[in-house]
């Protein structure tokens, strides 16, 4: 069974409250199984040159998309007037499975990564600008389960979604 939780990277106290039942509604609404106006308006960028693309950070300042593949590839596409024009290339390959990604204020890109060959799980910093441009650093080495995303929530932040089928909640945290 796998277990999927989130743990932020710096734990804060969490006092959950009880949501009133009365305010939970009975009426059911009914929806299409596919919506046909989905796409409207949209433009398909990198068809056909992403394999298994898993999440994707935007850097509006630069106009580029960062997006994990499933063959270990970071892509990057700069993104063009026309789409037609965008560029796809091969950024960094990490080796592992990058499930998640986010951008950090000051440039750097966190990728949450799953290795393909060991149990052996981290997050790591790419960095995109800087003295350290085009280099790694570790950012959580050797994180209790697989990352399977990432979210900047500011002032340093992150929450990490792990899927984990080595450790239960109750070794994971004192209940």
């Amino acid at each position: 069974m796998v277990a999927v939780t989130a743990v932020l990277y710096r734990l804060d106290p969490f006092d959950p409250v009880h949501f009133p039942a009365d305010e939970l509604s009975r009426k059911t609404a009914t929806v299409p199984a596919r919506n046909s106006r989905m796409m409207e308006g949209s433009e398909l960028v990198a068809r056909g040159e992403v394999t298994g693309p898993e999440d994707l950070a935007y850097d509006k300042k630069r106009r580029v998309i960062y997006t994990g593949c499933g063959d270990g590839w970071i892509k990057r596409v700069t993104v063009n007037e026309s789409v037609d024009d965008s560029v796809v290339e091969n950024w960094v390959n990490t080796g592992g499975r990058p499930l998640g990604l986010a951008l950090e204020r000051n440039g750097e890109l966190i990728v949450a990564d799953a290795d393909l060959w060991t149990h052996q799980t981290r997050c790591r910093k790419y960095y995109i600008q800087g003295p350290k441009k085009g280099t790694i650093g570790e950012f959580c080495p050797d994180i209790p389960g697989m990352p399977d995303n990432i979210h900047y929530v500011g002032q340093g932040q992150y929450f990490i979604g792990l899927a984990t089928v080595t450790y239960s909640l109750t070794s994971l945290f004192n209940f």
